[in-house]
């Protein structure tokens, strides 16, 4: 669907779309529609007809109860029966539609418009730099003399929906430019390669190499941390889920189903892991993202996150999760034993 939203929203500015249009439940269900409140003196509707040499949208009329839609520049095209419920109309809302952008990425600040068609997002920190992020719907229409009045930083992502720009010149400013259509995931995540504006991309690298005996060591931005097994394992575990569906939530369900936790009902226990976690990493900025709903996944790209083999991954996944399962075994058995005593 995103594809042919971005190809569609290159041509035309805040687009309008009727209900039997094929995008229209999928936006609808996004909230990045906008209801257009009809004009109650004159009601139009697209020409059917392919092969019209007018092109033009057809009146509707009302007759008894029903509704047609007549060519009024051609009084030989015959009349077409519409649907009432096909003469609500849509517009996509730009605005919604970055802000869905903004909010996926953390990024920071207020939309504002540059242009007819260019908007400031706002920006965002990548540790000691500042990136700011543009959208541009039309590249002719692109009007780079209006981001210096907004954008204060020196490093920025001009976003196009499918067409790259060849060349940009803003003085003073370092410019990458990506296409929606290539980084854009499904949950409005960017997947951006920011060498080239000279950034340091977030890296997590697993290391052969126990810390201790129940400790693996894992490279985060260059510094070596030691992550214990309880963390390591649900750490792994959301590899595995970006690996199999390139978005990686996780919730409280999956990781109990899989034997990581035994949540008992507490909703906050897959929270307080995700805190401790996050404790072991050095730097951690932002890895690992929440939706406010109680699922997790790790902000970073997949190819950034390196590992020793596939097998490896496997295998130590497995192994560490049954000693985890064994260790809560034995604390269970031991907290009875004591309960037992006690009284």
């Amino acid at each position: 669907m995103i594809s042919l939203v971005l190809e569609r929203l290159e041509m035309f500015p805040d687009f309008v779309i009727r209900q039997n249009d094929n995008l229209f439940e999928q936006l609808n269900k996004s909230g990045l529609l906008d209801y257009i409140q009809p004009n109650p003196y004159h009601q139009s509707y697209p020409c059917p007809y392919s092969l019209c040499s007018e092109g033009c949208d057809m009146e509707v009329v009302d007759m008894k109860g029903t509704l047609y839609a007549i060519c009024a520049n051609d009084p030989e095209i015959d009349p077409v029966t519409v649907d009432r419920e096909l003469l609500h109309q849509y517009r996509f809302s730009m605005y919604k539609f970055l802000g869905l952008l903004k909010t996926a990425n953390d990024i920071s600040g207020k939309i504002e418009k540059i242009s007819s068609d260019g908007y400031y997002l706002g920006g965002k920190k990548y540790g000691d730099q500042s990136i700011g992020f543009v959208f541009v719907r039309n590249v002719d229409a692109l009007q780079l003399s209006g981001i210096k009045s907004v954008c204060d930083e020196e490093k920025v992502v001009m976003l196009t929906p499918t067409t790259k720009i060849d060349k940009l010149d803003i003085a003073g400013r370092d410019i990458l430019n990506a296409t929606l259509i290539d980084s854009l995931r499904d949950d409005y995540g960017l997947e951006l390669d920011l060498r080239s504006l000279n950034v340091q991309s977030t890296k997590l690298i697993f290391l052969d190499e126990k810390s201790s005996g129940r400790s693996y060591f894992v490279e985060f931005n260059g510094d070596k941390c030691s992550v214990p097994y309880a963390k390591f394992v649900l750490l792994l575990f959301m590899v595995f889920k970006l690996k199999k569906d390139g978005m990686g939530w996780v919730n409280t369900d999956m990781v109990d189903k899989e034997g990581i936790i035994e949540s008992d009902n507490d909703i906050n226990h897959l929270y307080r892991l995700i805190s401790e976690l996050t404790k072991c990493l050095k730097q951690c900025n932002n890895l690992i993202k929440n939706d406010g709903a109680g699922n997790y996944r790790l902000n970073i790209p997949l190819r950034n996150i390196s590992y020793p083999s596939e097998q490896w991954l496997c295998d130590t996944y497995y192994v560490v999760l049954k000693a985890v399962e064994r260790e809560r075994e034995r604390r269970k058995k031991q907290k009875k034993e004591r309960l037992t005593l006690e009284k």
